[in-house]
């Protein structure tokens, strides 16, 4: 028994030792990248509650960017779905790999939040070379597309096209 501990806390520090050092590649990319579009911005890596690391951070952002896996697990999705919820700016999913002939999806409900993060979208250049998706839901279909139609204008202002998807918000009785 205490061998097979022993050898499941080394294999742990293996993994642990590679996401360290793959975080540290990532934030060498993104600073990298930020300097050559003369970006001001920070990439950082922490460890402990991810959740609570990440709205540390956000306190004193502008804008959350936070990489994803293209097909993530359950434990994934509901991390992210916890940022989202918590985070007290606009944030943006970013695919952790290049994504090739995939459309963006913009959720926007028109708040405040909604509209800084359709803007920050606009500007990180993350709106080129793919199809953008404006999705709008809400219990009153024309509201729906009301508000889709404004987040359509505002794309256009900036020569960007969508196609615009609205549903109706259906409440259980």
């Amino acid at each position: 028994p205490g061998n097979r501990a022993s050898v499941c806390a080394v294999r742990d520090q293996e993994r642990l030792q590679r996401a360290r050092h793959q975080a540290a590649e990532v934030v060498e990319a993104l600073q990298a990248a930020m300097r050559a579009k003369s970006l001001d911005g920070e990439a950082r890596v922490s460890e402990g509650d991810a959740v609570k690391e990440i709205l540390r951070a956000a306190l004193t952002a502008d804008l959350v960017v936070c990489g994803h896996t293209p097909k993530p697990d359950a434990h994934q999705e509901a991390l992210l779905a916890s940022i989202l919820k918590v985070v007290p700016r606009p944030a943006i999913l970013v695919p952790t790999a290049k994504v090739t002939g995939q459309r963006v999806l913009v959720a926007y409900d028109s708040s405040l939040q909604s509209a800084q993060a359709l803007s920050s979208f606009v500007h990180s250049g993350l709106a080129t070379d793919r199809p953008i998706v404006i999705l709008s839901v809400h219990e009153n279909l024309g509201v729906a597309k009301e508000r889709a139609k404004t987040a359509s204008e505002f794309l256009k202002r900036h020569n960007l096209t969508a196609e615009v998807l609205t549903e109706k918000l259906e409440r259980e009785p």
